[in-house]
């Protein structure tokens, strides 16, 4: 992700997206689409904490096949995502 992805959705085509820290500030978003026939991981940055909203972990997570996820960040080192996530 890159900061001109802020407030858009992104068309996920290989097999990772990263989160990176301090790119993001607070209030920004952004959806991620998954548009491939298998599961995509998606990163948590070096220095950014990535919390699944529906279980308050952290960490790296994985988005299922032709899955929608959103990811809002609370700073530029702190996000929260939804979706189709585990």
């Amino acid at each position: 992700l890159v900061a001109a992805d802020a407030g858009k959705f992104i068309e996920a085509t290989g097999t990772a997206v990263e989160c990176p820290a301090s790119v993001f500030s607070a209030g920004k978003a952004i959806t991620i689409v998954n548009q491939t026939a298998g599961d995509i991981t998606i990163t948590e940055g070096s220095g950014l904490t990535l919390y699944n909203s529906a279980d308050g972990t952290n960490g790296n997570l994985t988005l299922s096949t032709r899955g929608v996820a959103t990811v809002l960040f609370a700073s530029g080192t702190t996000a929260h995502i939804s979706g189709n996530v585990s």
